[in-house]
């Protein structure tokens, strides 16, 4: 496997680089040819500090948190983006590998007004976790986005402008990304079905949004409705919504949700609907040498099946200030939980118990942040300090605590406490460093 990995790197990069020099060398189609490969690379340390039962309260780690290779190009009036994983994020799930991020060409309908975009790339919704991680001013999304994280699915989307109006409605698979082909029985329910509508004259792309804007001098803003709805689909002995494995939110996480384990009388998952809306807006100002921005985002979701319902809300929002080469930010973020979150242990010759984690206390997240640009933002440090107030925290035996909100699949452990016991909160703090370079 790793010399498989190796060698599939090394041709990507192969091909990437002959694209380039084909793009530069012939001439005679350099009118209607145009390729530009870019990369990402970020390292990350972290402090954490909470009380452990079992080992030490600080903790102290070092990963690759990201490495990206992204390919646009355009060939006549289509354009496309490929985006591949080589580090940290590259997630091995099953019998797929997430590697592939984004593969996507957008072909126009109307000239610079509508156009269709097809593949694989980020699902239209939500401000957070639309933002480009290279312009992030935190060295990660809020709390916020754990509660309700689309993330990039399979499927087709027509997007476009009129005057500072701009739209986005998209059907999608439900299944996430790199969803492997099998031809299995299904159930049909409604494929993911997703809206984002605005005003906007600050960003430049719908699906994909700088939180750190350097080229501007003028006041801009944005303000967006978001709205998701999907009902789940039986395939196989599974379902489309429980079958996803990764940007998984809390409201279709199965050791959150007790309802999408549920078994019928037929010894079958039963399915559900899941609907999600929300609105975000956004603004920028520079006053002298300052640019001063700020952001805002608010989300309500539900999921239900004829076993029960379950609820969250939450909502982000954060200022920033930046002073070459210099930027400060605050983002405060919470979510309200459901008391109906909970571990289930549904199945056949099983007890059919779910085990509740939470009640229907706030969970909060205030973070400040710094960050030193470099070479004209192609280099940076962040510097955050996370800090979580009443966070679930659960403890494994003779192994040590979890921070559920930087955890969630832990949650599982909630068996071993006696039952109906919810998981205990605590006050959390974080250190975290990212060094980033981007070319």
């Amino acid at each position: 496997m790793v010399l498989l990995k190796r060698i599939r790197i090394v041709f990507v990069m192969f091909i990437s680089l002959f694209m380039v020099s084909a793009s530069v060398n012939a001439e005679d189609d350099s009118a209607t040819n145009a390729v530009e490969v870019h990369g990402m690379f970020q390292g990350l340390g972290l402090l954490e500090a909470l009380n452990d039962n079992s080992r030490n309260n600080d903790r102290i780690s070092l990963y690759q948190r990201q490495s990206l290779l992204r390919v646009n190009g355009n060939y006549d009036d289509l354009t496309y983006s490929i985006e591949i994983a080589f580090g940290g994020e590259e997630t091995t799930k099953s019998n797929t590998v997430l590697s592939l991020l984004d593969y996507y060409v957008d072909v126009p309908l109307i000239s610079e007004m509508l156009y269709i975009r097809v593949g694989q790339f980020r699902v239209p919704y939500s401000r957070e976790r639309l933002v480009n991680s290279g312009t992030m001013q935190f060295v990660d999304r809020s709390i916020n986005t754990l509660g309700f994280n689309v993330g990039r699915d399979s499927g087709f989307a027509v997007h476009g402008n009129y005057e500072n109006y701009t739209a986005a409605l998209g059907i999608f698979t439900g299944g996430g990304m790199e969803t492997p082909i099998r031809y299995l029985p299904q159930k049909l329910g409604v494929p993911m079905i997703v809206l984002r509508a605005g005003y906007n004259i600050m960003d430049k792309n719908i699906f994909a949004i700088d939180q750190s804007p350097v080229d501007s001098e003028l006041t801009k803003y944005a303000i967006y409705f978001n709205g998701l709805y999907t009902k789940d689909s039986r395939i196989g002995h599974s379902s489309v919504l429980s079958n996803k494995q990764t940007d998984i939110s809390l409201l279709y996480n199965k050791n959150w949700n007790p309802y999408l384990r549920a078994i019928t009388n037929a010894s079958q998952v039963e399915i559900g609907e899941l609907m999600q809306i929300g609105l975000d807006c956004a603004a920028q100002t520079k006053i002298s040498d300052v640019l001063l921005s700020a952001e805002a985002e608010v989300n309500h979701g539900t999921y239900s099946n004829a076993f029960g319902a379950i609820k969250l809300t939450g909502s982000e929002c954060k200022i920033a200030a930046l002073y070459e080469p210099c930027e400060v930010a605050l983002r405060y973020a919470m979510i309200i939980p459901d008391k109906n979150f909970g571990y289930a242990d549904f199945g056949v010759g099983r007890t059919n118990s779910i085990w509740p984690l939470v009640d229907d206390k706030y969970i909060y997240e205030i973070t400040p942040a710094l960050t030193i640009y470099f070479k004209e933002h192609h280099l940076k440090l962040v510097f955050d300090a996370p800090m979580g107030i009443d966070v679930p925290v659960v403890q494994e035996e003779n192994i040590g605590a979890y921070n559920l909100m930087a955890m969630p699949d832990q949650a599982s452990l909630v068996t071993t406490l006696p039952y109906g016991t919810l998981i205990p909160r605590q006050n959390t703090a974080a250190i975290r460093v990212m060094f980033q370079f981007m070319f």
